[in-house]
C-alpha cells in the first residue's frame, strides 16, 4: 500500500496500464472501475485499487513473484501523484498447527507466548507478544499481532486457529526522492515476507 496526495484515479484506465507496461494487452480481466474517486483492475498477477490518497496492491501468492513486483514498480514509476507520504506491506496468516488439538487458549499461551526467544537476531522487541517490532534491516517499523481464536461457540476456550497479521511501514515524505524510496522499499518486499515467514516458523 502507498499513501500519497494528488493521485488521479481517473487517469488509471486500462489503456494507460497497457501503454505504461503495468499490464499486457488482454491481461486485465473481471470487474474494471475508472472514476475520479476510485479505480480498480485485476490482472493475472495482482489486484490494483487507486484512491486519491491511497494505492493498494494485492496478490494471492504467499510471496509476490517477479511479474507482480515488476508490474507494481512500473506503476509506481509513472503514476501521476503530487507526493508520496508512506509505503507499507501488510500480510495475514491463518495458522492451524497440529499441536492445537484439544488445548485451551490458556494452555497454548503458557507453552508458546514466550515470543522473545524465537526472534531472529536482527529484530528486537520492547514488549512481549510482538506488539511492536523494529527492523533495522528494512529501515521501517514492523508490527506483528498474534491472535488466538476459538471457532466453536459451544467451547469458547478451545483453541482452533491462530491468526497473525504483520505490517511493515516506511515514512517517505521527508526523504530526498520519495518516489525512489518507495520503489526501493517495494524491491525488498519478498525479503520482508520471507523474514516474517521465518518468525512464524519459529513461533509455531
Amino acid at each position: 500500500m502507498i499513501v500519497g496526495k494528488g493521485i488521479q484515479p481517473d487517469v488509471i484506465s486500462e489503456p494507460w496500464l497497457v501503454k505504461n507496461g503495468v499490464a499486457k494487452d488482454g491481461q486485465i480481466h473481471g470487474t474494471r472501475v475508472c472514476t475520479e474517486l476510485f479505480s480498480m483492475y485485476n490482472t493475472s498477477v495482482l489486484n490494483l485499487q487507486v484512491l486519491p490518497e491511497r494505492i493498494t496492491f494485492r496478490w494471492k501468492d504467499t510471496t509476490p513473484d517477479s511479474d507482480a513486483l515488476e508490474s507494481i514498480a512500473r506503476f509506481v514509476a509513472v503514476v501521476p501523484a503530487a507526493s508520496f507520504h508512506a509505503v507499507g506491506l501488510n500480510s495475514l496468516w491463518d495458522i492451524t498447527p497440529a499441536e492445537l488439538g484439544g488445548k485451551t487458549v490458556v494452555e497454548f499461551m503458557k507453552e508458546h507466548m514466550q515470543f522473545k526467544k524465537a526472534l531472529p537476531p536482527e529484530l528486537s522487541t520492547a514488549a512481549l507478544g510482538f506488539s511492536a517490532l523494529t527492523s533495522s534491516v528494512y529501515e521501517s517499523q514492523m508490527r506483528l499481532n498474534v491472535g488466538l481464536m476459538a471457532e466453536d461457540a459451544s467451547q469458547p476456550l478451545r483453541l482452533t486457529k491462530i491468526s497473525a497479521d504483520t505490517n511493515f511501514n516506511r515514512d517517505v515524505g521527508e526523504t530526498p526522492d520519495p518516489r525512489a524510496t518507495v520503489l526501493e522499499f517495494i524491491s525488498k518486499w519478498p525479503e520482508c515476507v520471507n523474514n516474517v515467514n521465518s518468525i512464524i516458523a519459529h513461533l509455531f
